[in-house]
């Protein structure tokens, strides 16, 4: 009743002020580009908003942060860390483009995984001791999952990486594998976020910590802080980034962790629009960057693996978001080439800024450029946080429609935000 009670405030609430801002259904759904018959079913309390709706709505309509906060209020989602290892969750999306988590059973998971259990067998010693072989064998799937999740959309790898942390985190008199637990959870974090689950992101998260921490693994409880800001991040939230990040660089960590908390604090500075507090993260995680890293156990690390220059490449998107569109571009096209053509997902990632930083500067025709690839292969990866930019994008070349290349593009653009890959 609660819960039924809470989406029918937050319905009320949007309907209300769209027909305040003078809007139908239909007006709203092209500008925060979802599909109107979801508009509709949360304004009639059926639906739950996903948090990227409701933060769309919140700009669209001028609710100063309101809506975004009724949809904060909402249930969350069952929860993931639970020690139940009789189910598995798997993440589900909808044609409107919102999530849910779903049970599976253990078999039908496995049914699922079949592949990568595969690959670990081959390596798992019949009496489960904690031998180098078997680590060694959860670590190659850990790492050939992370190459897949560049090709592939979450909810394909969800079921995978939540079976796999609850086989590492039940042999809890092993280090080593209570470690891997944590990077599989972590990892399980960054997939529900790309999948559009910001709350089930931190849970996540939060549990890799408590994971590591009970393995001795200090640099987790710093990465936490990043990976917060990372969804603060996607929000818009410019001070929210960088009071965790500043909270990351406080905690026990690792130069690489403090770099990464540095990176974010930048771009939180950035939203802000403070551009010399921006320069002063940058230079400090450039200073981490060139510090011998006093953690360098040979585990999977943290943060990206794809692209060669974080830094560089966080100076590019800062410098985009502080309205230095060419210094922005100069930089993120020479970064963005250096990205292995296989990792698909960075690619769209920071190709989306780049086309942001031309289109800023007018050059339409090289933005659609960048952008037409990105099209191609957003319903594959399924990302969240790329929409979340390819929306902005949406609405800048929505000034220029008349122009041929944005003519072309438009009808592609507005079909792959509208349209998650289910």
């Amino acid at each position: 009743m609660e819960e039924w009670n809470l989406l029918t405030q937050f319905g009320s609430e949007l309907r209300r002020r769209r027909i305040a801002a003078e809007l139908s259904l239909s007006g709203l759904s092209r500008l925060v580009h979802y599909d109107k018959g979801h508009l509709s079913k949360i304004e009639r309390g059926i639906k739950q908003p996903c948090q990227d709706l409701a933060y769309r709505c919140d700009t669209v309509l001028g609710a100063s942060g309101e809506l975004a906060a009724l949809a904060r209020s909402l249930p969350v989602t069952p929860d993931l860390t639970s020690d139940d290892l009789g189910q598995e969750w798997l993440m589900t999306f909808e044609v409107d483009g919102c999530s849910h988590f779903s049970t599976l059973s253990r078999r039908d998971v496995l049914a699922v995984a079949g592949g990568v259990f595969m690959t670990v067998g081959s390596t798992a010693s019949a009496t489960g001791h904690d031998d180098d072989e078997t680590v060694a064998g959860f670590r190659a799937v850990f790492d050939m999952l992370r190459r897949l999740s560049q090709h592939v959309a979450p909810a394909e790898l969800v079921p995978c990486l939540v079976t796999l942390t609850r086989t590492l985190q039940a042999r809890t008199g092993q280090p080593d594998m209570l470690v891997l637990a944590a990077r599989f959870a972590e990892f399980t974090g960054w997939m529900v976020q790309e999948g559009g689950d910001e709350r089930a992101a931190i849970r996540w998260t939060n549990h890799a910590t408590d994971l590591a921490t009970r393995a001795g693994d200090d640099q987790m409880i710093a990465y936490r802080y990043v990976r917060h800001a990372d969804v603060a991040l996607y929000r818009h939230d410019g001070s929210g980034t960088v009071n965790l990040a500043q909270r990351a660089q406080r905690e026990p960590g690792s130069s690489r962790v403090y770099s990464l908390a540095a990176q974010r604090e930048a771009q939180g500075h950035a939203i802000a629009g403070d551009y010399n507090a921006c320069r002063r993260a940058l230079d400090r995680a450039a200073h981490y960057v060139d510090e011998p890293d006093e953690v360098d156990t040979g585990r999977p690390v943290l943060g990206t693996s794809t692209v060669a220059d974080p830094v560089a490449i966080t100076t590019g998107w800062c410098l985009q978001d502080l309205a230095r569109s060419r210094d922005a571009a100069d930089i993120l096209a020479a970064e963005v080439a250096r990205i292995p053509q296989q990792a698909v997902r960075a690619q769209a990632r920071y190709g989306v800024r780049l086309a942001l930083a031309l289109a800023s500067m007018h050059e339409l025709e090289q933005s659609c450029a960048t952008l037409t690839p990105i099209l191609r292969t957003l319903p594959r990866i399924d990302s969240a946080t790329v929409r979340t930019d390819l929306r902005r994008l949406s609405q800048m070349l929505g000034r220029w429609r008349h122009d041929v290349a944005v003519r072309m593009i438009m009808a592609d653009l507005s079909a792959a935000l509208r349209a998650p890959a289910g």
